[in-house]
């Protein structure tokens, strides 16, 4: 916080959260206080969790993202995989941010399941508000092929 507030930060900065933070009740209360007393760095975080682990502890991580969406925080699942986390169980709540997998990314150009796969991922996003970010892309007929697509963020 000291740090946001002395840099006069305006950007995101996203926090990784283990399952053991997200299950804690005082970490929800911790996170309250400091809502009351900083209202304004809620702008600045973004809360990450991998998609992996909200898909073990389905509902610890239903209920903290009620939580955080009481207290206006970003979510993001990192490392989202659909064998993980399906798009109908994450309709279920509302998060801002999903990173995908380079497992669905890597040899994109050139896989019709894959593409097909993250169009319809893509799609999913739209309908709900959420922005998509591709990274660690390798070759250039990914990045040139997910470029195109309708994508938040996609780099190397």
């Amino acid at each position: 916080l000291e740090y946001i507030k002395n840099n006069k930060i305006e950007y995101k900065i996203a926090i990784n959260l283990s399952m053991k933070t997200v299950s804690d009740a005082e970490f929800i209360q911790f996170l309250e206080e400091l809502v009351i007393e900083n209202e304004d760095f809620v702008n600045n975080i973004l809360f990450s969790i991998t998609s992996y682990s909200a898909s073990v502890y389905k509902k610890q991580f239903v209920e903290f993202v009620k939580q955080l969406n009481k207290l206006n925080f970003e979510i993001l699942i990192k490392r989202f995989k659909t064998k993980e986390y399906s798009l109908e169980e994450l309709s279920e709540i509302k998060i801002n941010y999903i990173k995908i997998d380079k497992d669905l990314t890597q040899n994109i150009h050139n896989d019709l399941i894959k593409k097909h796969r993250i169009k319809n991922i893509i799609v999913y996003a739209e309908v709900n508000e959420i922005k998509i970010i591709v990274e660690n892309v390798e070759s250039d007929q990914d990045y040139t092929f997910l470029s195109r697509l309708d994508l938040y963020a996609v780099n190397r």
